[in-house]
């Protein structure tokens, strides 16, 4: 019997043409494409869980410093980020164009349709499922869910001699 470990895999990652692959087939003419494109960002450019996204709030926006300030669902450690450009401006034209006012006020994302709540971290990879399809990128032997993104980012720094500590 061949037995492995399952914790030893090669984890999966994206290529920066594939990422920029992927936020250019968002529609951000719709609601559901400036929702789409805000999880993206968000996954992308810092590399988030998908249960701290879905539990951004208000609060954890800071407009005047620019930075985004979060206590991290699974390690409960602080993390402030810059809130570079990109993901700025589809926070904002989320918010004032795409948001539904939700019976959960206080987060940012919330459900596209009613009854309008907080959204689910599991429901995140539906619409990533659906954005690779449309951009037509190879996920057949990788894992393509929201934490795919998480190892792309530390893959893209690594492959730009970015030291282990500061992708840490």
């Amino acid at each position: 019997i061949i037995k492995r470990n399952k914790k030893n895999k090669i984890i999966s990652s994206y290529t920066k043409e594939e990422l920029e692959k992927l936020l250019n087939v968002v529609d951000i003419t719709t609601k559901t494409g400036k929702f789409q494109k805000l999880i993206l960002v968000l996954l992308i450019y810092y590399g988030l869980r998908a249960s701290d996204i879905v539990n951004l709030k208000f609060k954890n926006i800071n407009w005047e410093t620019n930075t985004i300030s979060i206590i991290q669902e699974k390690t409960k450690h602080d993390l402030t980020l810059p809130l570079v450009d990109e993901v700025k401006y589809s926070l904002l034209d989320y918010i004032k164009n795409a948001r539904n006012v939700s019976l959960d006020k206080d987060y940012i994302i919330t459900t596209l349709y009613a009854p309008y709540r907080k959204y689910n971290p599991g429901a995140l990879e539906n619409h990533i499922t659906t954005l690779m399809n449309k951009a037509g990128i190879d996920y057949s032997n990788k894992n393509h869910g929201p934490h795919a993104f998480r190892h792309s980012l530390a893959t893209n720094m690594i492959n730009n001699n970015v030291p282990i500590e500061k992708i840490k």
